[in-house]
């Protein structure tokens, strides 16, 4: 099966145009903080492994930016003194 067919091309192409759009409206209503954002050596990796296992290296950034986000909720959560407490989902 061949996936660089023009269609296939095309749906790729809108689905990272949603992808954008849902990422520019969410900074539309909320402001990024620059402790939780990559930093150039962490691209420059990320670039590198990009060449040796693509999609290892993006289900990984997905997980990297999912446990950052969730950095920077527990933060924000002591900052305003909310009592947080984590809970580990068991897997077998």
């Amino acid at each position: 099966m061949d996936y660089n067919t023009p269609a296939t091309l095309c749906k790729e192409r809108s689905f990272m145009d949603k992808i954008k759009r849902y990422v520019e409206n969410f900074f539309k209503e909320t402001k990024a903080d620059k402790k939780y954002q990559m930093r150039t050596s962490e691209m420059e990796a990320c670039k590198n492994a990009m060449a040796a296992d693509p999609f290892r290296t993006i289900c990984t950034l997905f997980d990297y930016g999912y446990a950052k986000g969730y950095r920077a909720v527990v933060a924000e959560m002591k900052k305003k003194g909310e009592r947080y407490e984590r809970h580990f989902q068991q897997t077998d």
